[in-house]
């Protein structure tokens, strides 16, 4: 769906819950309610943590602020970087 879209490249900061997406036709931000402000310690990477929030987020139990809190939580800062395959 996004490569139709004419998107390149989707650049995702979780803290400040924002996407960049890198079109065609230029860059698009999506700006989400920030999961914190100010300074803040980031915590270290907790693999099973993560694992379970997508556990979760796949079956359906969670939102996906829940799932972003819950990656977030376990270490998680930059989900996607991603280049779409055409």
């Amino acid at each position: 769906m996004l490569r139709q879209a004419g998107v390149r490249r989707n650049d995702w900061f979780l803290a400040s819950m924002q996407s960049l997406y890198i079109t065609a036709a230029g860059p698009v931000v999506d700006q989400g309610t920030p999961l914190v402000t100010g300074t803040v310690d980031v915590a270290p990477f907790d693999q099973d943590a993560v694992i379970r929030a997508l556990r979760a987020d796949q079956g359906g139990e969670s939102t996906f602020t829940e799932f972003c809190e819950a990656i977030w939580a376990a270490g998680t800062t930059s989900p996607t970087s991603s280049r779409i395959r055409p």
